[in-house]
């Protein structure tokens, strides 16, 4: 601005950037993998997809370490870490567009590697023993945190099965009765949460 006196005096310079985009949309993320379960081995692949062009980032610590993803055509995003220990995890992805718009979104998610402990209990016939009763009785011992079910199977001597009950809680003994005299075999498996399936032998 200039007066009559020929004072003249200014504004500072500011600098802008005009853009066609007036964006302001987080990108939406969904999550492929891993799934909402628990996973019987150490090797878990983080995949994740956004509707427009984004980049991002996997955390299993909220966000203390962030991991860069491989990017695929910049909608399809995915890593692998072939380490993780047996446990409980959350993993959250962090996703940001093209005009620096962030979203995230987390899923739960376990590994358990370890296989159930079961063995035969007291009171459990041994292998080929000759009972002079209608009843068979079985009984076990079992070591696991993340039981699924757990499965006793009562079949005649050729192999065909007369009985197979399921159980989806940690019952540790059943009792066969009303049986006729003849040879059978028994066994008893277990299963955990992330499908490892262990069982004695059968008898």
């Amino acid at each position: 601005a200039t007066d009559a006196a020929n004072n003249i005096n200014l504004t500072e310079t500011r600098y802008i950037n005009l853009s066609a985009s007036t964006n302001s949309t987080p990108p939406q993320i969904t999550i492929n993998s891993p799934l909402a379960k628990n996973y019987s081995a150490s090797s878990i692949n983080f995949n994740v997809t956004t509707n427009e062009n984004s980049s991002c980032l996997y955390s299993l610590n909220s966000g203390t370490l962030n991991i860069s993803m491989q990017n695929n055509a910049n909608r399809d995003f995915n890593a692998t870490n072939a380490s993780i220990g047996d446990g409980q995890y959350t993993v959250k992805y962090y996703c940001n567009d093209t005009d620096g718009n962030w979203n995230s979104t987390s899923r739960g998610f376990g590994v358990d590697t370890t296989y159930p402990l079961i063995s035969f209990g007291a009171g459990t016939a041994v292998n080929y023993e000759n009972l002079t009763q209608n009843s068979i009785y079985v009984n076990v011992s079992l070591t696991e945190t993340n039981l699924a079910n757990i499965t006793y199977i009562l079949a005649y001597g050729n192999g065909s099965i007369l009985n197979s009950t399921t159980y989806i809680t940690s019952t540790l003994s059943i009792n066969w009765t009303g049986l006729s005299y003849r040879n059978y075999t028994y066994n008893v498996s277990a299963t955990d949460a992330a499908n490892n399936i262990n069982l004695p032998e059968t008898r």
